[in-house]
């Protein structure tokens, strides 16, 4: 079984958001979001990337549990050629803004309520000064950038304008900078591009013999 996703990350949700428009891509608790839904959320907050100027190359963390938003702003990034870098909930504030600070992190998206802490003011503390914007996933209606006020950042950025950028991502273009746990030494940032995470997940895809049929856990 192949699956043929394309060399980039935006190309294969554009295939999946075609090919799969009805069906769930992710189920979050009662939430469900299908792969159509998803596409438009992404695009909605691409634009909102644009507005906030993020060029290509310019890198954003993400700071949160696995919850729906996480997908979509991950998405969001990389189609308009904007690095993720992941952050381990795990981390302490002084670790996280380490890796934010070292990675010249320009955006980052945090959970505003997760283990008993509000990874959006812990972050905020943080000094990270090519950080622009903090944006609070969930959990603080009065953040001071929660997620909707992000996403209507970009309403008025046209569609041909977030074309140009989706298009101009190519598969050796990086999608990730993924760091190291720091167990031995102060964490090693990892970069993988998009033709490579499209190509893994093609390969173990096929090998575990996945299809559009099946569901599969992240914990």
């Amino acid at each position: 079984m192949t699956h043929n996703l394309g060399g980039t990350i935006p190309q294969a949700l554009h295939q999946a958001a075609a090919s799969f428009a009805r069906k769930a891509a992710i189920v979050d608790g009662t939430r469900r979001v299908t792969f159509a839904e998803l596409k438009l959320w992404v695009d909605r907050l691409s634009r909102a990337f644009l507005a906030a100027g993020l060029a290509p190359g310019d890198r954003f963390a993400v700071w949160a549990p696995n919850i729906a938003e996480w997908v979509a702003v991950a998405l969001a990034g990389q189609q308009v050629g904007c690095i993720l870098v992941p952050v381990n909930t795990r981390l302490k504030g002084p670790e996280a803004g380490d890796i934010i600070r070292r990675a010249s992190v320009r955006l980052a998206f945090c959970i505003g309520d997760f283990l008993g802490l509000d990874y959006t003011a812990v972050l905020r503390r943080q000094p990270c000064p090519e950080l622009e914007y903090v944006v609070s996933l969930r959990g603080r209606e009065r953040a001071p950038l929660p997620l909707g006020a992000f996403e209507r950042l970009g309403d008025a950025i046209p569609d041909a304008a977030l074309q140009r950028r989706v298009e101009a991502v190519m598969p050796e273009d990086i999608s990730d900078i993924l760091y190291t746990s720091g167990t031995t030494g102060a964490p090693k940032g990892a970069m993988t591009t998009h033709g490579q995470n499209v190509a893994v997940f093609e390969a173990w895809s096929e090998a575990v013999g996945l299809s559009e049929r099946d569901r599969y856990l992240i914990v």
